[in-house]
């Protein structure tokens, strides 16, 4: 039976995922780590992401799954984790909108300002070809 914990990471982990981020050609801009969630498989880091504030909204992103661990389902767990910890709606820039389809975001047209210089330069930088979305989940009133 494979163990999963999610958690905060600590110093070292987050130097870990730094290097994912890098390898993966994800956002590693205004990092700290009380950002993130890591998802430890058996002791391992597989997943993580963060939450993101900006001025204008909360941005899901530097959602990442390590290579041997992928088509587990690790991703969406991270993602939903991360999700039930906000109170209000969360917004993303993605090369992956088929991905966050699945937990309920939606591809928007209009967007905070904050999430604009991300969807017109750094996904063109690190991802040139790709189309690029910008997609937003809604908070669900309890």
């Amino acid at each position: 039976m494979s163990k999963v914990i999610i958690r905060e990471p600590n110093d070292a982990e987050l130097i870990h995922i730094k290097s994912f981020l890098k390898e993966y050609g994800l956002d590693d801009s205004g990092i700290s780590k009380e950002q993130f969630k890591i998802l430890l498989y058996n002791n391992e880091i597989a997943a993580f992401g963060r939450l993101k504030k900006h001025n204008d909204c909360i941005e899901l992103c530097s959602v990442g799954v390590v290579k041997e661990y992928r088509g587990k389902g690790l991703g969406e767990a991270i993602v939903k984790n991360l999700l039930s910890e906000v109170k209000q709606d969360v917004y993303l820039v993605t090369v992956i909108p088929g991905f966050f389809n699945k937990m309920g975001f939606k591809e928007i047209k209009e967007y905070p300002i904050s999430l604009k210089y991300k969807s017109e330069n750094f996904c063109e930088k690190h991802h040139p070809g790709d189309v690029i979305a910008v997609m937003k989940w809604e908070k669900k009133e309890a």
